[in-house]
């Protein structure tokens, strides 16, 4: 499994995103490597609301419902203790400029012991994970 971000999402649904070949081009890899692309309900979210705001409605609802019927992409819902967990580290690094969203990726992925993601975000490679090669 590797991390699907929103940054990634976005630029894959969006054609006229400055990374929409780049993105393709990294999901095409995953899917030769046979590597489900793991988001959290946090991302879902923060793809449909972006693609809401940049493409339209009509977009965010195509989006939405490849990533809820993907079989290569798998949604986790974040529980009560996992959040509480992630609020934890969100509060401890106040030194950057994390979303909470951010931090519920960083946070699962620890939890999960995933090494590698997919974003155009650096805030992964600050949170100490790897790239997706």
């Amino acid at each position: 499994m590797v991390f699907f971000d929103t940054s990634v999402a976005v630029a894959l649904f969006l054609e006229k995103d400055r990374n929409h070949e780049e993105a393709k081009s990294l999901v095409q890899k995953a899917i030769r490597k046979r590597q489900i692309l793991l988001i959290t309900d946090y991302i879902f979210d923060e793809t449909i609301t972006t693609m809401l705001t940049r493409a339209g409605h009509s977009d965010a609802v195509k989006s939405g419902k490849f990533l809820l019927e993907s079989s290569i992409v798998k949604i986790i819902y974040l529980d009560t203790d996992l959040k509480l967990r992630v609020w934890e580290y969100f509060k401890r690094h106040k030194d950057k400029n994390y979303s909470f969203t951010d931090c519920t990726s960083f946070v699962l992925m620890k939890e999960m012991r995933l090494r590698h993601y997919i974003a155009f975000d650096e805030h992964f490679r600050q949170a100490g994970v790897e790239k997706f090669r």
